[in-house]
């Protein structure tokens, strides 16, 4: 069995367009992201890009979103890992995200969450998955929206 080397305490999401995590540790093989009750005025789709000491990476995802019940969609994306047919700007999602170091710089990502209408009935389920090498160790994971209102998250991660 392993243990999490690191598990931060939850923290606020906060008013922003992005959130960049940092202070991802040296030799990371596993990252867990938990988020809860994310709220998005901007309704658009839950989106993630990593990156290295060289900045968040823009290009060369390999990645796939889908939206399951209600009406069913997907989309494939090279500049993120986004999810797809989220907006709303009445929900609130839950995810968990994951990534996964394959060896040389590579990563695989995956999430799944849910939405709710700001409390009531649990909505449709979400996910997106996608790998991603990088130039350099990853050291940042940034979460892109058009706007944040609200929410908390928590990294555990494993070296």
């Amino acid at each position: 069995a392993i243990s999490p080397s690191a598990i931060t305490s939850w923290a606020t999401i906060g008013t922003s367009t992005t959130l960049d995590i940092t202070g991802i540790a040296a030799g990371a093989v596993r990252l867990q992201l938990y988020i809860h009750e994310w709220s998005m005025s901007g309704a658009s789709n839950v989106a993630v890009r990593i990156g290295d000491s060289g900045g968040i990476e823009t290009s060369g995802y390999l990645s796939t979103g889908w939206r399951s019940g209600g009406t069913q969609s997907g989309t494939t994306n090279t500049d993120r890992m986004g999810s797809e047919a989220l907006a709303d700007a009445n929900y609130k999602s839950s995810w968990i995200i994951e990534f996964i170091h394959c060896g040389s710089n590579k990563w695989l990502m995956w999430g799944s969450g849910h939405n709710n209408n700001n409390g009531g009935a649990i909505g449709d389920c979400h996910g997106m998955c996608a790998t991603k090498t990088l130039s350099g160790e990853l050291d940042r994971i940034q979460l892109l929206n058009d706007t944040f209102d609200s929410g908390t998250y928590r990294l555990v991660t494993w070296t």
